[in-house]
Formats: C-alpha cells, structure tokens, sequence
C-alpha cells in the first residue's frame, strides 16, 4: 500500500513540473524564395495552418498571421531571386508576418499548398490586350499581324463563346447520354458536348497542378455585345466592372488562362517572328539578340548569380533560368557550357533549341537541321546565324547580304573576332568571295592586328583569286603563330602547293604528320592525315607514304582514303623513279585498283605500257569511267592489247572512237591481221607516211609506194624477176641481160644512199 502511494505521489509530481515548466522558443521559419517567368515566389514552411491577412499600403504588402510569434528567417531570401518585384523584406515588429515593400506595380497572391505551406506569389501585372475579342464578335486577322498574333487572336475568338459557366457543367449523364441541354445545342449546331468535357477535365487538371488562375470579371451585357459588334473595329472589353449580384444587368464568367512556365518563355518570341519576301518564317530580333544576353559586367560577377537562380523552391530547375544561364554562357561563346545547362535543366521549346543550335556554332560544328536552318534570306539576325549553321552553305540559296552584314557589325568585339573569320570562310568555300571580302572588312576596320583565324580566312579568298604567292606567304606566317589556326593554315598551304605542282619541303610534311597525331579523330585530323602522307609522297618519300597509307588508311573515311590514294598514285607515276614506280605499281592487291579516279589509273597504265608490261597495265583500265578520261581509258585498252599482239581486242576497244590517233592504232590492228591495205589508209588518214608506205610495199601496191613518193623502191620492185624468151643469138640476150643488171645495180645503188644504213661500230 505505502508502494502504491510512492508510485502515485512520484507521478503527481511529474505531471505538475511538466505542466508548469516554460515552453521552449521555437526555431526560426526559413523564407525560401526564387524567381520565375511573370513572377516572383517566398514559400513559408509553417508548423500548421492559421487564419492570415494581407494589408495594402501603397507599395508596401504586410501579411499578418494571427495569434503567433514565430521569427522569420529572411537571410537567404535574395540569393535565388533578384531585387525587382521584390525590393525589400522584413519582420514586422509584433513578430506576428512579414513586411514586403515591392518594386513594381504588381499583383500579390497568397495562398495554401500542401498541409502547412504558405506561398506568397508577387506577379506582374498582366498587360490589357491591344485587341481584344468580344464574345459574338469575329474578326479576319490583320495581313501584318504576325503569327503568334494570329495564333492568340484566333483562340480567343474560338473559346471566348465557349468559356463560359456552362463549359464546367457536365453536359452528359452517367449512362453516356446527352441532357436535354446538350439535345437543344446539338439542334442548333455541331455538338460541343464532349469537347467542352475534355476541356474542363484539362482545366482541373492544370488547376491542380497550380497553373491555372481563375478570376471574376464579368462580361458586358447583351446590349453592349450588340453595339460593339457594329463596331468591330474599335470594341474593347471592359478593363473593369461591378458584378451585378443580381444577374439582371450583366452575365459573369470566368476568365480562364492555364500556362507553364515554359511556354511563358515560347510564345512571346513565337509572337515576334517575321515573314520574309520569300514566305521563310523568320526568327525575330529577340530570339537572337546574343548582344544582349549580359549586363556588360565581369563575366565572373554574372555567373554567380545566374547559377544560384538555377533552382527554385522544391529544389527544381526553374527553366527560365536555365535559358538565361545558357544563355549569358553564349554571349561570352562558351558553347559546350551552355549546352551542359541546356541538358540539365532539360529546358524544352523554341528557345532552347535555338540556344542549343547556337552551342554547337560557339564550338565550331556545324547546326544544320536547327531551328536556325532555312533562314538565309531574312532581314533580320537570323540570316547570320543560319549561315553559320551550314558546313556547307547551299548552292544557289538567297541569301540577305546586308542583315548578315548588320549583324556582324553589330556583335560584341570578342563574338565578332571569333565568328566573322568562320563566315567568311563558308562564303570563300560557297564560291562567293567578293561577300567574304566585305565581311572581313569589317573586321580589318576595327582591328589594326589580324588575329590568325582572320588571316587564315584571308588568306582562303586570295587564293580564290589565284593569288598563290600572297596566300602562301600569309598561311606561313599563320602556321608560324602556333595558334588554333594553325593546323587548318598547314592543310590549305600544303593543298595549293600540291595542286599547283610546287615544291613540298620535308619539314612541311613533317608537320602536317606531327598536326594529324594531336587533332586524333576528327575531320581537321583526317584531312591532315591525308596531307600529310600526299606531302610525303611529293617529296619523294614514297616508301614513308605507302607504309603510312597502308597503317593509317582504315582510321579515315572512305572518301579521304580514295583521294588520298588517287593522288599518291599520281604523284608515283609522274615523279617516282622506274624501279620505284614498279615497285608499288606491280602490286595491285595493295588497294582496290578499281577504285582509282580515272586520270590516276589511267597515268599508271600509261607509264606501265611505256615499260613494256602491258599485261599489268589492264588492270587499271579494265573499268568503264565517265567524262574525258573515257576516251583515255579506251585509248590505253587498245594499246596494251596491241602490245600483247591482240589486234581484235584492240579494235574492240576502240569501238565508237574517232580521230588521227584511233585510225594510227586501227591501222596497227589491221597490219597485225594482215589487212595491209586497210591499214595503208588507215595510217594516211592518221597522218603516217612512212607507216602508210610500208603497209602499201606489204600490199604490194607499188603504184602506192611511188604516189608516196618512192619511186626508186617503186622502179626497183618492178624489175622482171627473168628476161622473157627472145629470138636472136644468145650474145644479144647476155647484152640485154647485162644492161637490165645494171639498171637494178643503179637502183639499188641509189635506193641505198638514199637511205643509210647504221652499220655497227666495233669497239
């Protein structure tokens, strides 16, 4: 019992100190904040819900929470959201809210989310439409209104007779059927029904979501309808009106606007867009301003910030800022950190394709098939741009000479210096030089000192003007520089020297090796790689350009290789030594011989001929080509097959061919056939006397060989091989005899110094 009691009296006790000891201070609420497309958003994390107040002072907005005194932690409120809307925050000095002083004439909202959080949105006051739709009333869309214009206005005079209080009624019954008030509409027009359900299911569901605002403001009345439908022109709705709680004098509804934040960002440039002469639907001015993506302070003091407004409350990307970030990352031309941001913040629509498409010029590549493609002949920045986009710009296109001039101009010094070598370039490479040349004039205004990218572009339209000298002379002193500009200034110097049949010097060749080892895999590395052995091969280092050839050719491309394989072959047949010559040219399964450029194959077989192995040479001419060097090629089968004794080859070969040469080889397959008399007037019509008479003696068409002009072969072929049987004593036959031997003694004698013989000279 004394237990039962201690237990008691111990438990008494505790109660008593527990009730009356002090309640400890809460810890701080924390005010998150960040910023957002049209707003600005606090968030207070409270322990539980409680009756506020909102008062209104001017600019100043206090929220009261009542029956509390919590403190409010504030410090962190600007970190995420610039001072705008926002100019100030404070406690008020009960301790009971917060006084907010704005910086704007904004729109204030508060409201619940969740079980216990309070949010406080400061928004921007929403711009009263140029024109807006009054209910009834249709209007055909203004010539000069721009798309996003029309797109707006044509879905407000859709929905404006549809949004009304009867959208969010459901018009059909449990079992599917329509109500009566559904019959009644479906007499009078197409049946709304279902649409007008699916539009309300959509509407929750974005209201829900919290992207959905519904306001009271209700619309004139039928009278006022009537009247602004006679005057369409200048109808307005009314910016503000009393709601009639009776209903007799006006009809309220709801205005009802749902948006993400994402296409806050879309359709205000969407709404700016620009048709040119062409019908091309052209990006506007804004969508492009790159010149404008930066406040013009340190790079270092925009960067901070522009990261920290990245995330918004719940720890979520706020896309808006991941566009400005990406794009203030362009403005200074870090592309492969603006796509980085892009891909984060997994920022989707027009303007983060368009900052995408600008990520990859910053870094060099090409952009084709980008929201920037198509736009060459707008007045506008994107001309530029889209130019800049091609790897190739497109033979034949329009372009708008002077926008792309403007914008050039118009860039900041660093983006001008970078980009405007790189445009020029791509007119240079587009055979419009004389564009090229007015692009880098702007820059040569400017700047007293050509960077190597400028000079590099320079250098690229003189030799489009064929000059040679100046060109090669400027790429050197690019080279020289050691600069990023340097490897593809190698490639070009190397390539004109090669195409004009110029001296390559060793060192040259070794540098251009050197230059293809550091860029690796890359299209700038392949064509090195390609240079660098067609430079070997022109100095003369064969035995180097095909041991390379053969170890680097499966790391390039197939056209690279084939190119690069024609040209050493050209270079084999023109310069190599015989022995060398024969060496790589006898070894026809080293490469797909019928993968030759004709002119190349054809040079080898030539040469091989000339070498007496013919044989060989049929394999470089054994395909069909196109073009001139057909008839080459057909020429080269004729005399390989002549130089194999396969004179109805030959004549195969020359099927559908005419001229002084073909009737020369003819003539030689006929003589081979035995047909000399063909071959005679084949060889006179070819222009070979000396041929055309031997092939006549072959004929034994002496009368021939005197038209020829050798009268004295003529005469002596005519000489009787024996005297005839005569009458007479056998002393006047020896005389005869005797007379017609000397005869042929002066003919032969005469035939003879007309025409010496070599006789051998003993050592």
């Amino acid at each position: 019992m004394v237990r039962l009691w201690l237990v008691i009296g111990c438990s008494a006790m505790l109660w008593m100190f527990g009730t009356i000891a002090p309640a400890q201070t809460s810890a701080p609420v924390i005010v998150r904040s960040g910023d957002h497309d049209g707003f600005s958003r606090l968030v207070l994390d409270l322990p539980r819900r409680l009756k506020w107040t909102l008062l209104s002072d001017g600019q100043v907005r206090v929220l009261n929470l009542a029956g509390t005194n919590w403190t409010f932690d504030i410090s962190s409120v600007f970190t995420r959201m610039q001072n705008q809307r926002i100019v100030a925050i404070a406690n008020t000095e009960g301790g009971d809210g917060l006084r907010i002083n704005l910086g704007c004439t904004c729109e204030v909202e508060v409201f619940w989310h969740g079980a216990a959080m309070l949010v406080v949105d400061v928004r921007d006051a929403r711009p009263r439409p140029n024109n807006p739709v009054v209910p009834g009333a249709t209007k055909a869309p203004a010539l000069s209104e721009t798309l996003g214009q029309i797109a707006s206005t044509m879905a407000a005079a859709t929905l404006a007779p549809l949004l009304s209080e009867e959208v969010l009624e459901d018009e059909t019954s449990e079992d599917g059927k329509m109500s009566e008030r559904g019959e009644e509409r479906a007499e009078k027009g197409p049946d709304l029904g279902p649409v007008r359900l699916q539009l309300s299911r959509h509407l929750a569901r974005a209201a829900s979501m919290g992207l959905l605002t519904a306001q009271d403001a209700p619309w004139p009345t039928s009278n006022a309808l009537a009247a602004s439908a006679e005057r369409a022109t200048d109808a307005s709705v009314p910016e503000k009106a009393t709601t009639d709680r009776s209903g007799s004098a006006t009809h309220s509804q709801r205005q009802i606007r749902a948006e993400t934040s994402i296409g806050a960002d879309i359709l205000p440039s969407l709404a700016d867009n620009i048709i040119a002469e062409t019908g091309t639907v052209c990006l506007a001015d804004t969508a492009l301003a790159v010149e404008s993506w930066a406040d013009g302070g340190r790079f270092a003091d925009q960067i901070g910030p522009a990261r920290a407004r990245l995330s918004g409350e719940f720890d979520r990307f706020v896309p808006s800022a991941g566009i400005a970030l990406a794009r203030l990352y362009l403005h200074y031309g870090f592309g492969a950190e603006a796509d980085q941001v892009l891909r984060a913040t997994g920022v989707e629509g027009e303007p983060a394709e368009i900052a995408a498409a600008l990520a990859r010029i910053m870094d060099g590549e090409d952009a084709e098939g980008s929201r920037l493609a198509g736009q060459l002949s707008c007045d506008s920045t994107a001309a530029f741009w889209s130019a800049l986009s091609y790897s190739r710009l497109p033979a034949g296109a329009p372009t708008d000479d002077n926008a792309i001039l403007r914008t050039t101009n118009g860039l900041p010094p660093h983006l001008r210096e970078y980009l405007a070598p790189q445009l020029a370039r791509k007119f240079t490479a587009a055979d419009r030089p004389e564009m090229a040349e007015r692009i880098l004039r702007l820059l040569e205004r400017d700047d007293e000192t050509a960077s190597p990218a400028h000079s590099l572009a320079r250098a690229e339209v003189e030799l489009s003007a064929d000059r040679v000298d100046d060109a090669d002379h400027r790429l050197a002193d690019v080279v020289a520089a050691n600069s990023q500009s340097s490897a593809v200034a190698l490639l070009r110097q190397i390539d004109a020297r090669l195409r004009d049949g110029r001296m390559i010097p060793h060192d040259m060749a070794d540098l251009a090796g050197a230059y293809a080892q550091e860029q690796g895999d890359n299209p700038v590395g392949h064509e090195l790689t390609r240079a660098y052995i067609e430079a070997s091969a022109a100095t003369g280092a064969f035995h180097r350009a095909f041991a390379d050839m053969a170890r680097l050719t499966p790391t390039v491309p197939e056209d690279i290789r084939r190119r690069m394989t024609d040209k050493v072959m050209a270079l084999l047949a023109d310069n190599a030594d015989d022995l060398t010559f024969l060496r790589y040219a006898m070894h026809v399964r080293a490469f797909s011989v019928a993968e030759l450029a004709a002119s190349a194959g054809n040079a080898v077989a030539a040469r091989l001929i000339g070498l007496g192995f013919a044989d060989v040479a049929q394999a470089y001419v054994g395909t069909d080509v196109q073009g001139v060097d057909q008839r080459d090629r057909q020429l080269l089968r004729a005399k390989a097959a002549l130089a194999l004794r396969k004179p109805r080859q030959a004549q195969v070969a020359l099927l559908g061919l005419i001229g002084e040469d073909v009737n020369r080889l003819r003539a030689r397959a006929q003589s081979m056939v035995g047909a000399y008399r063909a071959a005679h007037l084949l060889y006179i019509s070819g222009g070979e006397d000396d041929a055309a008479r031997l092939a006549a003696m072959q004929a034994e068409d002496w009368g021939q060989v005197a038209a020829l002009g050798d009268e004295d072969v003529a005469s002596l072929a005519n000489v009787p091989d024996s005297m005839p049987d005569e009458a007479g004593s056998v002393l006047a036959r020896n005389r005869k005899l005797l007379a017609a031997s000397e005869a042929v003694r002066a003919s032969v004698s005469g035939l003879l110094t007309t025409r010496p013989v070599a006789h051998e000279v003993a050592n």
